[in-house]
Parts: structure tokens; sequence; C-alpha cells
């Protein structure tokens, strides 16, 4: 094991950034094609067992920092939500979007954390 996969902190910002990437690659093709690309509708559901992970993380980071998450959990949480549904081109897009602002709190949270230390 990784010394980073041991910290909750690192294990946050990489779940939501591979959330975010997942989603990022298909905007694209999914807005070309007017639909979900053959082959990568597994791609969703895989986004979205990231993004679960990731509010898993946040009990145990909120814990390791003493600092209130609750517009990540927010923001975690929406894009949960719409990831366990069914999306067409433009929702992937919207969701995608979303994924990045929560990769960037997220971002923010491990810097600011580890520029305390």
């Amino acid at each position: 094991m990784a010394p980073a996969d041991a910290c909750p902190v690192c294990r946050l910002y990489e779940r939501t950034a591979v959330a975010a990437a997942l989603l990022e690659d298909l905007v694209a093709p999914a807005m070309a094609e007017h639909a979900i690309p053959a082959g990568l509708g597994g791609t969703i559901p895989l986004a979205g067992e990231r993004v679960r992970e990731a509010l898993a993380l946040l009990g145990p980071v909120s814990q390791m920092t003493g600092w209130d998450l609750g517009m990540l959990r927010v923001c975690l949480d929406q894009c949960a939500v719409a990831l366990g549904g069914w999306l067409v081109p433009a929702g992937v897009s919207v969701v995608s979007g979303m994924l990045k602002d929560c990769r960037s709190q997220a971002y923010r949270v491990a810097t600011a954390f580890y520029a305390g230390q």
C-alpha cells in the first residue's frame, strides 16, 4: 500500500479527481454522437462508485482536519444522485461540470490541510 492510500485526505481528492476525469472524457463524444458512446456506458456507474467512495471519506477527513465539509458533501451528494439515474448526453456535461467543482473543493481541502502541517 502506498503511503497516500492510507491518507483519507489524499484518497478524497483522488476519488473525486477520478470521477471527474471519467465523465470529462465522455462529454465531447456524447455530445457529438447525441448518445453515450458504445462500450462506455459503464463509465457512468463507475464514476458514481468513485463519488460514493469519496462521500464515505468525508467523515474521516472531517475528523482529521476538524473542518466542516458540508459544501463538498452537498456537491458530492448531488453528483451521486445524478450518477445513480439515467443520463442523457447533456446530463453528462452538467454532471461533469459539477464533478469538476467537487474536485476543486477536494483539492483545496488537501492543499490547505497539508499547508498547515
